[in-house]
């Protein structure tokens, strides 16, 4: 007894010896210097584009009102806009097919060999170039404003999971989204439009060569190419995942040691400082998830120009594809078919890009080690 008397003397005295200065500040100060720091950092025409959409606050209360709203709206004049400037190609193609149907069966082109289905080829070719070029930029277009957002919202992002609670966690997301913007990154300026020009090329010079089977070909490039995306985005959400479910459970440890040893060393006040402890990493929580949910909303206002246009092309192009089959222009409609798989890989390797940044969003949004510890 005498011994802890004394301590708990020598203790007091040192207390009064030298003081110190507890304080505390308003942490919304500190939230809204996180939300200037996102917007602030925001690529000036992105920014715009959200602004434009009244997403230029984590006001969560504001996206689910004016924002779906107005993501409603965009996405119904984007998609007038696109048919609307689709359907003059469209019906141009059916009255070529069918111009070319009555001609076949008019004349005799026996005699001319494969003249005739060059010609065919060529024509359609002319008409459909310019689209998939178009679509290409959009892609383009679509893929690097993507990557201009999340090179904004990543280190913002990861700041908060870690204030909340999972700064392990913060690390893995951290490095891992900025690998795949740089991976990304790299595909397009290095590799992607060449290997679009590519299988386009290809796809066309076997059409006009009549001893080759293109629908093999279209078929099993689709294949490769869509099993390639899938494999990748399979193994990137699994070890993502993988990694956050032990990164969360260290940071679940090192919270109820901070909520621990806030209640346990800290006299009279201690609990109290626990429990605010925790009401700071719920209102940390609740900023993660509105800037969460900003980011979701942004990639889909981005992309929702190349989604609608791609569909409505591929889509157009296998109804021309079957048109063509059914008035006899066999090789017509196998091009057709090659010309919506150009299309439909364009569309693929921008889903693929959406899929994997939405997911990994919602992985880190499911976190709760800190907050639930």
């Amino acid at each position: 007894m005498m011994k802890k008397a004394v301590l708990l003397l020598l203790i007091a005295s040192l207390l009064f010896l030298f003081p110190l200065t507890a304080f505390c500040t308003d942490g919304t100060e500190a939230l809204e210097g996180v939300e200037q720091d996102f917007f602030s950092g925001l690529d000036g025409e992105v920014y715009g584009l959200l602004s434009d959409f009244g997403l230029d606050s984590l006001d969560a209360e504001s996206f689910f009102t004016d924002g779906a709203e107005n993501i409603r709206a965009y996405f119904t004049d984007t998609l007038k806009d696109k048919l609307q400037n689709s359907a003059a190609w469209f019906f141009l193609g059916v009255g070529i097919i069918m111009l070319l149907a009555i001609f076949s069966s008019a004349f005799d082109f026996s005699n001319s060999g494969d003249a005739f289905t060059l010609f065919a080829c060529a024509v359609i070719c002319l008409i459909t170039v310019g689209k998939i070029s178009s679509f290409l930029n959009c892609v383009l277009s679509c893929m690097a404003l993507n990557g201009k957002l999340m090179l904004s919202f990543i280190p913002v992002f990861a700041l908060l999971i870690s204030l909340s609670g999972n700064p392990a966690s913060a690390l893995t997301y951290n490095s891992f989204l900025l690998f795949f913007c740089e991976c990304m990154s790299f595909f397009l300026d290095n590799a992607f439009v060449s290997l679009v020009g590519v299988y386009f090329s290809m796809s066309v010079g076997f059409a006009f060569n009549t001893s080759i089977n293109l629908n093999r070909f279209t078929n099993g490039a689709n294949r490769i190419f869509s099993l390639t995306l899938s494999s990748c985005g399979t193994l990137f959400t699994a070890v993502l995942s993988l990694k956050n479910l032990l990164a969360a459970a260290t940071d679940s440890l090192s919270v109820k040691g901070v909520r621990f040893l806030l209640s346990s060393l800290v006299p009279v006040i201690g609990p109290s400082l626990s429990e605010a402890y925790s009401s700071v990493l719920g209102s940390i929580n609740l900023m993660k998830s509105s800037l969460a949910v900003l980011g979701i909303f942004a990639l889909v206002i981005i992309n929702i120009p190349a989604l609608t246009e791609g569909v409505i092309y591929f889509f157009l192009m296998t109804v021309l594809s079957c048109f063509a089959e059914i008035t006899g222009l066999y090789r017509v409609s196998e091009l057709f078919r090659a010309l919506a798989s150009c299309v439909k890989l364009l569309l693929l390797v921008c889903l693929f890009q959406v899929f994997v940044l939405i997911i990994s969003i919602g992985v880190m949004l499911t976190l709760r080690g800190g907050s639930g510890g």
